[in-house]
């Protein structure tokens, strides 16, 4: 089977598989109950139950109930800063968030650990992990359209195999290491 990968912008991302665009995604995405309203996923097969959200800044000495925090729109942390009050400022992209941190328009990037983590390791030495917000995350899945039951089928049962054998678990640590920072 022939797979053709297709980069698109995270806040339309939904809205792209909806109407055809290409047939799934797969691209970190929380099978939230929000979400779960307009696409159909996978089984899970990472995360779940919770998480911490990676708050990032120039300094450790941060107090995020009172900063200005750059976040993704469209994402679980988005969400969850938005409903809990924070100082919220929404940008396009994860590294849009970082940016905003290192122009000093705001104090504070939010965003998915393991994200943070391998950017500050490869894009932003110079900012730091200062912080984390517990986030309700639901596991990551693939989304597809809810009339796509055959693909989603034939998905699970890929996933089923590579959560068994531990594949997921390599491909997991490849791609999200744990970053030193003391």
């Amino acid at each position: 089977t022939e797979c053709e990968w297709v980069a698109v912008q995270w806040d339309g991302i939904i809205d792209g598989l909806l109407v055809g665009d290409y047939d799934m995604i797969i691209g970190g995405m929380a099978a939230s109950a929000s979400r779960a309203e307009r696409v159909d996923f996978s089984q899970g097969y990472l995360g779940g139950t919770g998480d911490s959200s990676a708050l990032v800044g120039l300094t450790r000495d941060i107090d995020p109930s009172t900063a200005r925090i750059a976040v993704q729109s469209a994402t679980v942390y988005a969400e969850h800063l938005t409903e809990s009050g924070y100082d919220v400022m929404l940008v396009n992209t994860g590294q849009a968030a970082l940016d905003a941190v290192r122009s000093g328009a705001v104090a504070l990037a939010c965003g998915s650990p393991a994200y943070m983590e391998r950017m500050l390791l490869t894009t932003y030495p110079d900012l730091r992990i200062v912080s984390t917000i517990d986030v309700p995350v639901d596991p990551t899945a693939i989304a597809f359209r809810p009339d796509d039951d055959a693909l989603r089928a034939r998905v699970d049962l890929i996933l089923t195999g590579m959560l068994t054998d531990g594949t997921i678990n390599d491909i997991a640590a490849v791609w999200f290491p744990a970053r030193d920072d003391t």
